[in-house]
């Protein structure tokens, strides 16, 4: 009985079970420039560079994501080109949604991946100020791992808006 119940729970623990794994993004910063708290954001269109066309509009789910994460981590955005200091320039490199069942089967197999790079352009000079590259990948679990084609993005952005209060945190 208790080899069952083992057995059981083991099983069990497959299927609920999710792991994601993730990488430090890249951060390129120019040293001569410096963030403050009362830089004004503009989040462009995130254009896709994959190649490769989806079910669902994925450079507008990440755009979307990065506007939320930015408000999340109370980085001021605009919606006025004029107004803003910074362009939030991002780029689909990578993007596959995968399947949490081949991942449950297999890790490895199945796999979502999103790799997002984002440039900050100063809009008085036209200069790129940093550029930040986030790469996120789920490669193996279960049940939990459901819907990861779409929170992968949300982490991604979350990547992301971190990294820019971390550069505004440092002052310089």
């Amino acid at each position: 009985m208790n080899g069952k119940l083992g057995v059981f729970l083991v099983l069990v623990c497959f299927t609920l079970a999710g792991c994601a794994a993730t990488g430090t993004p890249m951060v390129w910063k120019d040293k001569e420039v410096s963030l403050s708290p009362d830089t004004l954001f503009i989040i462009v269109p995130v254009r896709d560079s994959s190649g490769k066309t989806y079910e669902k509009d994925i450079p507008g789910l990440l755009t979307a994501a990065l506007e939320e994460k930015f408000r999340d981590r109370k980085l001021k955005l605009t919606d006025d080109a004029s107004a803003a200091d910074i362009e939030v320039d991002g780029e689909l490199l990578v993007y596959a949604a995968g399947s949490a069942f081949k991942r449950w089967l297999a890790p490895g197999a199945g796999k979502t991946q999103c790799t997002l790079k984002v440039r900050l352009r100063d809009l008085k000079s036209g200069k790129v100020v940093s550029e930040i590259v986030a790469a996120k990948e789920v490669a193996a679990g279960g049940l939990y791992s459901a819907g990861a084609d779409e929170w992968i993005l949300k982490d991604a952005a979350d990547d992301v808006a971190e990294q820019i209060a971390k550069l505004i945190a440092e002052k310089g």
